[in-house]
Parts: C-alpha cells; sequence; structure tokens
C-alpha cells in the first residue's frame, strides 16, 4: 500500500463553501513490477481474447500498444458497464498530427467480462513504430483513495469568490509559516500544489490541468465525463511534499535512479511533463471516449 499525507489544512474546514466540491480519486501508485495478465497494472502482457484481432493504427501501421488495465474490484469508482468487470486502456505509441489529441498517442478503450476470456492470446504483438516516451515499463498499481478539491484554473476561471477566499484565508497564510519543505508566496500556490487535485497517475475525482480548463463535448451534444488521467509523474518539485507517499518520502532526496523509480516508474514522457485526461460519455452506446493532452 501507499499512503498520501494528509493536508496540512483541511480546505473544507477552512472554506466552508468549498465542502461541496469535495470529491474522491484512486491514486494508482504504478510501481515497477510484473503482475497476472488479467490483473490491474499498467503496461505488459494484458488478457486478450484470441479470436479477436490486435487493434492497429494505421497512420503508423503499427500495433497498438497496452498501456492501463483496471479490474472492477479494484477501482469500482471507474464506473463499469453491467456487462464488465475490466477496462483496458491501449494508444498507438506515436504523436498523431491529424486526430485529436493531436500530436500525442491516439487511444482506444475495451470495456470486458473477465469470465467471457476463456482462450486468451499468449502475448502482444511485438512493438512496432514507437516513441519511446510512449512504451510504458509494466507497473504494479497500489489504489489508495484521498479527497481532492478543483484544479485551481478551475477554481480561477470559473468560481472567482472563492478565489478570492483562498487568497485571503489567515488558516492557509498561516499554514505556509510552518512548511519547511517548500517556499510558497502566497496562499492560492499553497492550493494549486498541495490542496486541490492529486498529482499523478489516478481514477475519477477532478481532472487536473496544466493549462487552461477544457470541457470535452461528444457528439451527442451532452458533456462528457472525467474519467481518469495518465501523467508523466506522480509529483514534481512543487507538489512532491503533499503527493509524494508517506512510504517513499526519502526519495526525493536520494539519488536519481531511485527516486526516478518512484516518481516517474513507467518511465512515459507525454511532451513536457505532461498529461492525458481521459473522458467518456455513458449516453452514447458504446461510451465514446476522447482525451485532452496538456504539458508545460
Amino acid at each position: 500500500m501507499r499512503h498520501t499525507p494528509e493536508p496540512i489544512v483541511d480546505v473544507a474546514d477552512a472554506i466552508p463553501d468549498f465542502a461541496p466540491l469535495a470529491r474522491k480519486t484512486v491514486r494508482l501508485h504504478p510501481r515497477r513490477g510484473e503482475c497476472a495478465n488479467d490483473a490491474s497494472k499498467m503496461g505488459g502482457e494484458f488478457i486478450w481474447p484470441v479470436s479477436e484481432p490486435w487493434p492497429r493504427c494505421e497512420e503508423h501501421d503499427c500495433p497498438y500498444l497496452t498501456v492501463l488495465q483496471l479490474s472492477r474490484s479494484d477501482t469500482p469508482e471507474l464506473g463499469f458497464p453491467k456487462h464488465a468487470d475490466l477496462f483496458q486502456l491501449l494508444w498507438c505509441p506515436n504523436d498523431h498530427a491529424n486526430a485529436e489529441p493531436f500530436y500525442a498517442p491516439a487511444s482506444r478503450a475495451f470495456w470486458r467480462r473477465r469470465a467471457d476470456i476463456q482462450n486468451a492470446l499468449a502475448s502482444r504483438p511485438a512493438v512496432g513504430v514507437h516513441d519511446e516516451n510512449y512504451v510504458p515499463v509494466p507497473c504494479v498499481l497500489h489504489p489508495e483513495r484521498v479527497t481532492e478539491f478543483p484544479d485551481a484554473g478551475v477554481i480561477s476561471e470559473r468560481l472567482p469568490h472563492l478565489w478570492e477566499k483562498i487568497e485571503s484565508c489567515a488558516r492557509l497564510q498561516e499554514a505556509i509559516t510552518t512548511i519547511k519543505e517548500y517556499q510558497f508566496s502566497d496562499a492560492s500556490l499553497l492550493y494549486q500544489y498541495w490542496l486541490s487535485v492529486a498529482d499523478g497517475t489516478k481514477v475519477g475525482g477532478h481532472p487536473p490541468w496544466i493549462q487552461d480548463p477544457e470541457i470535452r463535448t461528444c457528439q451527442c451534444g451532452h458533456e462528457m465525463e472525467y474519467l481518469l488521467t495518465i501523467a508523466s509523474a506522480e509529483f514534481n518539485g512543487g507538489t512532491w511534499g503533499r503527493w509524494l507517499a508517506q512510504e517513499e518520502r526519502h526519495v526525493w532526496g536520494g539519488a536519481y535512479e531511485i527516486r526516478n523509480a518512484v516518481q516517474c516508474a513507467p518511465e512515459l514522457m507525454l511532451g513536457d511533463m505532461g498529461k492525458l485526461n481521459y473522458f467518456v460519455c455513458r449516453k452514447c452506446d458504446g461510451w465514446p471516449m476522447t482525451a485532452v493532452f496538456q504539458c508545460s
């Protein structure tokens, strides 16, 4: 298990107007290692029906690559269709200039019923044409539930009255004076890095934004629901003080190889330390999915 430290101050207690905005997210905490082909995992071998053709990218003439597999028992918060208990995310490990998200991997999602796969493929196809930054090192997952609040960009853009309360909150200002790991110049930065959206690869809760928030609308006209995030890193120089697990605090000041095995376990690099936020429409047949790519 991995455990995220408690926040230095409870935002909803300090500013009661934030209480209705609290959501649970599942931090997946990928760490390098192998596990069963039907287990929740990143990269490596996924369970796949022998009778089903492996998806290929027409633009790059290469097979899609395994990225994330989640079971209902590990992450029920994902919201599975009634018939399914297994989610699989695959992508083409190349930049795509002619399809959204531009200059990022093109993804496909599969919802399955594990019991229906009686005859599984022995191994996935060999990796074809690819960008090494888009090939995840096999990882096991350590799901953890934490409470989070909307991204700072969402608050400042859509709820400016709450942004003003953050900047003027005496308890947040006082908390800044007690922090030794990082020097925050004001309460808004404390909120952004330590008190809002959980860093790293996660399921549900609030979407994290590196640039301006982006709303995704399905072809049916409905606003799409945030599903999950694939992140280049679990924390960075500004966020580690809150989002680096308690059991691994020592890695921040350690050798690069030791820190990187925790901070960037799957060894993905989406642009410049970027993220892919995935959205789904559960009102349409097949639950169409789209992604938003953002980086520094």
